[in-house]
């Protein structure tokens, strides 16, 4: 015998039963990223506080533009702001560039010398 599902749950029983799709506007996914980031939930308790997949959460948090959290997180005072950040790599991928060919080059011969 169907009956009224809640977001996550099965419509119907059976084998073939198919979950409830719910549709979140905008402004209630909005809502729902401005809590999670000021509550500090992770993908996993926001899951399973809106009945949605951590596939989902995701999905809204990237099309945000919310910056996803990678690597260690900065202690208090490490953090660089995006445009120093930027600069510090451009420094040193200059520099990076600027010593290539000479160790190359001084590979190479070293690998000619050793033959």
């Amino acid at each position: 015998m169907p009956t009224a599902a809640t977001p996550g749950e099965m419509k119907t029983p059976g084998r073939n039963a198919r979950k409830v799709r719910k549709q979140y506007s905008p402004e209630k996914r909005a809502a729902i990223l401005a809590e999670a980031r000021e509550q500090k939930l992770t993908g996993k308790q926001v899951a399973a506080k809106y009945h949605i997949s951590m596939v989902t959460y995701y999905l809204w948090k990237k099309k945000s533009g919310a910056p996803a959290a990678r690597g260690r997180k900065a202690a208090k005072g490490d953090e660089l702001d995006g445009s120093l950040r930027a600069r510090v790599r451009a420094a040193i991928r200059e520099e990076v560039s600027a010593l290539l060919p000479s160790i190359v080059q001084a590979e190479l011969d070293r690998l000619l010398r050793s033959s």
